[in-house]
């Protein structure tokens, strides 16, 4: 896979493991004028098949490495398109640049502005954790019903490959899970209500990628105590506010990060801190709270 990030004339294109789309930005502070940004995106064009491969040819295989970009429209568009008329003008492969119409809204949240523990979410109700390799075999289902709802309307992924996915999640110790504690279970069994799927870690940030909660146990305030927990956990808020076994020790981070697409699910979100509301810059910090993206895709002419 294309792991590594090329950067250009102040333009930044990178791919993350795990993440099924490449993700183009550019620094805050710089400002670029239409020529900068052209000169870019014929920059890192010219500059990728060396990357992606030493072949001669652009095979299939080789361009699912880079088929889907996502960031700020003004970036995302071009540099799709600038990359397609590349392909076409020195490969014998015949590509166009799609729209998918896919556009979340990307945000961030700091220790700043996430709420203070609350009773409401106390641990008495829910029993928050971060996987270890025992849970995979609870959470397997809960993965596999995630997929369908999710991903795959029509085709839940095989057991084994939800193994996989959950084993690498838990190995690198970004993922959690909720029981519900409901007062009527008396015999002590639990059964995971939901799951927060964690990723793109770097020394100061990390980002949501995945939450579901279980049809059965929804509208419950999982997702919310999920979320204020794993914030509270990762951005080192004191008091961590929920019990929280085998915590072990981090290196606080500055951002949590995501992107959402769905009202509801930002509704949540900026109750847990997340700034998709208010003043669109952040008077101190002078970077934007939020922005919106865009997902172009490259994919062959003929292709129906």
């Amino acid at each position: 896979m294309f792991q590594s990030s090329r950067r250009s004339s102040s333009l930044l294109l990178s791919k993350i493991e795990g993440d099924f789309t490449c993700n183009i930005t550019h620094p805050r502070h710089i400002s670029l004028s239409i020529d900068d940004l052209e000169q870019g995106f014929t920059a890192l064009s010219n500059s990728l098949p060396s990357i992606l491969s030493q072949k001669a040819a652009i095979t299939p295989a080789i361009l699912s490495k880079l088929d889907k970009v996502m960031g700020p429209a003004s970036l995302a568009e071009p540099f799709v398109r600038s990359w397609v008329s590349y392909i076409n003008a020195n490969y014998s492969a015949r590509m166009k640049a799609v729209d998918r119409h896919f556009s979340p809204d990307i945000s961030y949240a700091t220790l700043a502005t996430i709420p203070p523990p609350s009773s409401t979410f106390s641990s008495e109700k829910y029993d928050i954790r971060r996987a270890t390799e025992e849970n995979i075999e609870e959470l397997t289902p809960l993965y596999r019903d995630f997929s369908r709802e999710v991903w795959h309307p029509n085709h839940v992924v095989a057991v084994e490959v939800a193994v996989k996915a959950l084993r690498q999640a838990t190995g690198r110790k970004q993922l959690w899970f909720a029981y519900h504690n409901h007062p009527d279970q008396q015999d002590g069994s639990k059964t995971a209500a939901g799951f927060l799927l964690l990723g793109r870690e770097t020394p100061r940030t990390i980002a949501i990628r995945n939450m579901f909660i279980s049809p059965a146990f929804r509208r419950k305030g999982i997702a919310e105590a999920l979320v204020r927990a794993a914030t509270r956990f990762y951005l080192g808020a004191k008091p961590l506010g929920f019990d929280l076994q085998e915590p072990g020790s981090i290196h606080p981070k500055d951002e949590i990060c995501l992107n959402v697409n769905d009202p509801g699910a930002k509704r949540l979100y900026i109750r847990c801190g997340f700034q998709f509301e208010g003043e669109h810059v952040d008077a101190v910090s002078k970077k934007k709270k939020w922005y919106s993206t865009a997902t172009f895709e490259v994919e062959p002419i003929d292709k129906e």
